[in-house]
C-alpha cells in the first residue's frame, strides 16, 4: 500500500485556514504546467494555504536488492545525489519564487494512481491537480488504456476536486460531490514528530 510506504517530508498533517491543495508533480514538462496553473488560479494571497508537492516513486511489487534505500543516492564528486531530490529542484525553487508555503510528499508504490487516491482519502485533499500529456487522448483511444490522471479523476474521494491540466489549462474537471468530512485524529507516533 502506498501509504504505508510513504515517507513524507515536513509535518504530517496540519491545520490549513483554506482548503488542502495537492499538485502530482514527476520530471516532465506537464507538472510544471499542473503547478503553474494551481498557482495562479487556486492559491491567492488571501488565503493561507500549503501546497503539497506530490511524488511517487514506482516500486517493484516483490521488493529486490536493487530497490534498498542505499542504492538511490550516486556519488557524485564526493557528495550524495539524490535524482528524486534533484528532479524536485525546479518545483520548490518555483513556490519559493512565488512566495507560497509548501510541503514535499515522496510515496512509494508499485501503482501510480492507487498511491494518490490513497494519499487523497486517507489526508483529506479537497483539490489535486495533476498535469496530462498531450498525445493521451489518442493513444488512449488506439489501445485502450488508462493513463494515471483519468484513473485518480474516477476513483478518488467524492470529496476532493480533481483538476487536470494539459498545457496551461483546463483539460478535465471532476467536481466534489461532497464536503471534506471530519478526519479522524492522527496515530500518536505521527503527533510526536
Amino acid at each position: 500500500m502506498g501509504i504505508l510506504n510513504s515517507s513524507i517530508s515536513g509535518k504530517f498533517r496540519t491545520e490549513y485556514k483554506g482548503c488542502t491543495i495537492a499538485v502530482g508533480v514527476s520530471g516532465d514538462k506537464h507538472s510544471r504546467y499542473a503547478l503553474k496553473w494551481a498557482l495562479e488560479n487556486l492559491v491567492t494571497s488571501t488565503n493561507d494555504v500549503v501546497v503539497k508537492l506530490i511524488h511517487v516513486t514506482q516500486t517493484s511489487p516483490s521488493p529486490s536488492p536493487k530497490d534498498s534505500p542505499g542504492n538511490s543516492r550516486l556519488i557524485n564528486d564526493g557528495h550524495a545525489f539524490d535524482p528524486i531530490e534533484e528532479m524536485l529542484l525546479p518545483f520548490r525553487c518555483y513556490c519559493t519564487r512565488k512566495r507560497v508555503p509548501f510541503e514535499v510528499v515522496i510515496l512509494k508504490d508499485h501503482d501510480v494512481a492507487k498511491a494518490l487516491i490513497d494519499y487523497i482519502s486517507r489526508y483529506g485533499i479537497e483539490n489535486i491537480i495533476l498535469g496530462v500529456s498531450s498525445k493521451i487522448g489518442f493513444s488512449k483511444r488506439l489501445f485502450k488504456t488508462s493513463d494515471i490522471s483519468s484513473s485518480v479523476q474516477k476513483l478518488a474521494a467524492d470529496f476532493c476536486n480533481v483538476y487536470i491540466i494539459n498545457k496551461g489549462k483546463i483539460w478535465a474537471v471532476r467536481a466534489a460531490r461532497r464536503q471534506l468530512p471530519a478526519l479522524p485524529a492522527l496515530p500518536e507516533e505521527f503527533s510526536k514528530m
